[in-house]
């Protein structure tokens, strides 16, 4: 029997029936206000709780929650990075810009050192490379709610919440053999390990709470 979080996945990949996977994640929402379902969740770096949801065979399921604007942490290098899996993203509340990022030798951005990142969800050691580049925004997109977007792997780009208030998205990501997960930073930012704190169920559900109140 399928789950609803298999469904969740099934309706992103496939880009059908949005008032459904509307439906359904609000219910995940719902069960997340209990304060039973820790998940693992985490406070990401670029300012909002990252909460697993599945992990299959080809990928992971994955709900991101910023609150009020969801303003990123004091990142260590830039907002500008390149992961090592394909994403399928639904917005089930709010609105985002994904800007994508075309290095150079020359550019109106930078100069940057590329960082290969190692490691997991809890921990990623920034290893400085020698290559430096320049970058410009190569393309814009805005998505708002009820709205599927989609990022290869190897793309740099940011992601900007443009809400006003809460943005909510579901993403299901998955891995491509052969890639390297990458960001740009300070020429003069050496090696560094990064740690990210883990978000206690309590916050999770607080969140969870906010948000559906928000939504009516």
């Amino acid at each position: 029997m399928t789950t609803a979080t298999e469904q969740i996945r099934d309706l992103i990949l496939k880009h059908q029936d949005i008032d459904q996977l509307g439906t359904l994640t609000t219910s995940f929402l719902h069960a997340l206000t209990t304060a039973q379902h820790g998940l693992g969740a985490i406070y990401h770096p670029l300012g909002f709780i990252y909460v697993p949801m599945l992990k299959d065979d080809s990928g992971m399921l994955r709900l991101h929650l910023w609150l009020d604007g969801g303003t990123p942490e004091d990142i260590t290098t830039s907002p500008y990075h390149m992961h090592t899996w394909n994403l399928t993203s639904y917005v089930h509340c709010g609105s985002l810009e994904n800007q994508m990022i075309k290095t150079d030798a020359d550019g109106p951005l930078g100069p940057y050192r590329v960082f290969e990142i190692v490691g997991d969800r809890q921990r990623g050691e920034l290893r400085a490379t020698s290559e430096e580049v320049y970058a410009r925004i190569d393309s814009v997109e805005k998505v708002t709610a009820g709205h599927v977007y989609h990022i290869p792997a190897g793309q740099y780009h940011t992601t900007i919440n443009t809400s006003q208030g809460d943005l909510v998205t579901v993403a299901y990501v998955q891995k491509v053999p052969g890639t390297m997960e990458r960001n740009l930073g300070p020429l003069d930012t050496p090696t560094h390990v990064v740690e990210r704190q883990p978000c206690p169920p309590e916050d999770v559900a607080r969140a969870a709470r906010t948000v559906l109140a928000r939504l009516g």
